[in-house]
């Protein structure tokens, strides 16, 4: 008798079973939780992205100052004193631009390493 009660507890599987009362299925297992190694090795490769925009963006600047004389035209150092042309900072929209851009990528790079560093302490790495 107490084979029938433990049989009629089980509900019935068919082919229109939700997944709340089926077996685990590959829908619904949870995923594992993410380790700090693994955040370590995520961080690790947003870095290395961040790398080669910053790389990128340094070519570009290097090929704006060769394309227009190897110097930048805005600021004069004279005898130790420092001089620039009124509204010259602000004279050159693509050198502003690439300006701009460097600048982003060294914030955005600067938060990645300091986040590497934490993850890199949590994950035990020397």
């Amino acid at each position: 008798m107490t084979l029938a009660l433990e049989q009629s507890s089980i509900p019935p599987v068919s082919l229109f079973t939700n997944s709340a009362n089926s077996t685990p299925s590959i829908r619904n297992v949870p995923p594992v939780p993410e380790t700090d190694l693994d955040r370590y090795h995520e961080n690790l490769k947003q870095f290395r992205a961040v790398e080669r925009e910053l790389s990128d963006c340094i070519f570009s600047l290097r090929r704006w100052y060769q394309a227009h004389g190897g110097v930048d035209g805005r600021v004069l150092i004279s005898d130790g004193e420092l001089f620039c042309k009124l509204g010259a900072l602000n004279g050159e929209p693509t050198l502003r631009a690439l300006e701009s851009q460097y600048n982003a990528i060294l914030r955005k790079r600067s938060q990645l390493l300091a986040r590497h560093a934490e993850l890199k302490t949590a994950a035990g790495i020397k």
